[in-house]
């Protein structure tokens, strides 16, 4: 739609990039099996905090692979019935909060219904005119912008 040429270039030489990234992997803990296992029937033993944070690791990657938002111990999925419009350019998104616990009977999963708010996916200038309520660019408050933007990252 009228674009420029050089912009479409632009953008095919950065999408041809490749990127390198280093990553370093270290052990924090070496977890006993024998502690998961004694968490799992209830007891506690030396090791029984780590085991819970292994688990609950284990339930996030799982969240993850199913295409999750995770924030935090919580799980968001983009499921239009679980999203609702606040106005603003905001929105709240409802999951679940969810971690291991030992009890006396044995290990226990805990579920909550968990909300969190999302900025409205889409351009930033389409969430500015909703979010400060108007109608044409030239109307936006960049004074307001760069105030909320300096108290963020300050």
């Amino acid at each position: 739609v009228g674009s420029n040429p050089d912009d479409a270039t632009k953008r095919m030489r950065r999408q041809s990039r490749s990127k390198t990234f280093k990553v370093e992997i270290s052990f924090v803990a070496k977890i006993p099996l024998k502690a998961i296992t004694n968490a799992i029937q209830g007891q506690e033993s030396e090791h029984y905090q780590e085991a819970l944070r292994v688990l609950d690791i284990i339930l996030r990657q799982n969240a993850a692979k199913q295409g999750c938002l995770l924030i935090r111990q919580s799980f968001f999925h983009e499921n239009p019935r679980n999203i609702t419009n606040i106005g603003g350019g905001v929105q709240s998104c409802r999951g679940f909060h969810s971690s291991f616990r030992v009890t006396q009977r044995g290990l226990s999963l805990n579920v909550d219904v968990s909300t969190t708010l999302l900025v409205k996916p889409g351009p930033l200038v389409d969430f500015l005119l909703e979010n400060q309520n108007v109608q044409q660019p030239n109307f936006i408050d960049w004074s307001k912008v760069i105030l909320y933007y300096y108290s963020i990252y300050k």
